[in-house]
């Protein structure tokens, strides 16, 4: 889903919960979860580089560093404004020869 990173970069990301949103309903809040789908990073989640931002219905979130060839899963859980639980994901590879 996202574009290859270096790991050197520090990039902001974009989540699209456009098509996920009945008529009139908000992002309220969002989550981010960082995870290792192949590779090896002890520490997933130090690449988050601060807290989400909601521009509904948007979600952007800096990431910094990661370990150069690891593919990583980044997943954003967004509370509506109705109270649902809405996730969105998308697959990061960090790549020094970007």
């Amino acid at each position: 889903m996202f574009d290859p990173k270096h790991p050197e970069a520090e990039d902001s990301f974009k989540f699209d919960y456009t098509d996920e949103l009945a008529a009139g309903e908000t992002i309220s809040t969002a989550e981010i979860e960082v995870t290792v789908i192949n590779g090896t990073d002890a520490n997933p989640s130090a690449m988050l580089g601060g807290s989400p931002t909601v521009a509904s219905p948007f979600v952007y979130v800096k990431l910094i560093g990661g370990v150069d060839g690891v593919i990583y899963c980044v997943k954003c859980v967004a509370t509506t404004s109705t109270g649902l639980k809405k996730t969105l994901e998308g697959d990061l590879k960090v790549d020094a020869s970007c």
